[in-house]
C-alpha cells in the first residue's frame, strides 16, 4: 500500500516503469469525460442563505488523470518532513496526515518526484469530483447522504481521525478509500482576493472538497466547496496524490 513508502529510499536509482510505480503506489487510472459541475440543492447557510459557491450547475470536461486509493498518512508524509508534529487528532502511523498547509503538499510533491522522477501533484477540483462519484450524483454514495458510508461527526466511532483504509466503510464506485470523508482535501491550484480597506490584498487560497470527522452527514456532498488560506493548519484537512496521464 501506498502508506509505506521507505522502499523508495531503496529502488530511487532504479525506478520501474511509470505505470508499473504508480500501481505499487495504489494508484487508480481514471478515464476521463464530463462532469457535473454546482447543485441544484446547495447547503443551506445562516448568512448566505445558501451556499452561492455551490451553484449555478454546469458541465466540464476532465481528461484521464490517475488518483491514489488513499490519502497520505502521517508516517508517509513524515519521510520528507521528520519533524512533523502530528495533530492530537490524528496521532497513528497511519492516519491522515492533517494540520499541514498547502504550500507543504505542494513541498512534499516536489521532494516525492525529485525521489522518484514523476509527476505527482495534488487532483485539481474537477478531478476530484469525477473520482468522487458516477456522473449526476450528489453524494459519493449516491443523492443522498449516507452516514455509514464513511467517517463523519457523530456517526457513533471516534472523536478524530480514523485509520486510512479502515475496512468499517466502504469504497466509493471506482475503489477509493475514504472519498469525501474522514478529513477535508485540498485540491491543486490557488486563487488571490483582492484587499479590503486598502490593502493590496486579502490573501491566497485554495478549494477543498469533502467532508471530515468533525462535519455533519451533509459534508460529504460532492458540491461542498471549502475556502482555506495557503498558510492555514486545520486539524480536519489533509490531502491525496494524483498524476497525469501517461
Amino acid at each position: 500500500m501506498y502508506r509505506n513508502i521507505e522502499w523508495l529510499s531503496e529502488v530511487w536509482v532504479d525506478i520501474p516503469k511509470k505505470k508499473e510505480l504508480l500501481n505499487r503506489m495504489d494508484f487508480i487510472f481514471v478515464s476521463g469525460g464530463d462532469v457535473v459541475l454546482g447543485t441544484r440543492n446547495p447547503l443551506p447557510g445562516g448568512v448566505e442563505g445558501y451556499r452561492h459557491n455551490e451553484t449555478p450547475v454546469h458541465t466540464a470536461t476532465v481528461d484521464s488523470f490517475w488518483i491514489c486509493k488513499f490519502k497520505v498518512v502521517n508516517k508517509d508524509f513524515e519521510f520528507f518532513f521528520p519533524k512533523h508534529k502530528r495533530s492530537l487528532h490524528a496521532l497513528l502511523d497511519d492516519h491522515p496526515v492533517v494540520d499541514v498547509t498547502y504550500n507543504e503538499a505542494m513541498e512534499y510533491c516536489k521532494r516525492l518526484n525529485e525521489v522518484t522522477g514523476m509527476a505527482f501533484r495534488l487532483p485539481t477540483e474537477l478531478e476530484w469530483m469525477y473520482a468522487a462519484a458516477p456522473y449526476g450524483w450528489e453524494y459519493p454514495h449516491g443523492q443522498d447522504p449516507d452516514i455509514n458510508a464513511g467517517h463523519v461527526f457523530n456517526d457513533g466511532h471516534e472523536f478524530g481521525c480514523a485509520p486510512v483504509g479502515d475496512n468499517r466503510w466502504s469504497l466509493n464506485y471506482l475503489g477509493l478509500d475514504q472519498f469525501g470523508y474522514n478529513v477535508i482535501e485540498m485540491t491543486q491550484g490557488t486563487y488571490g482576493i483582492l484587499g479590503t480597506n486598502g490593502f493590496d490584498s486579502d490573501g491566497t487560497y485554495c478549494i477543498a472538497k469533502g467532508g471530515s470527522w468533525g462535519k455533519c452527514k451533509f459534508s460529504p456532498g460532492i458540491h461542498r466547496r471549502r475556502v482555506f488560506d495557503v498558510i492555514d493548519r486545520n486539524p480536519r484537512v489533509g490531502f491525496r496524490l494524483a498524476h497525469p496521464k501517461i
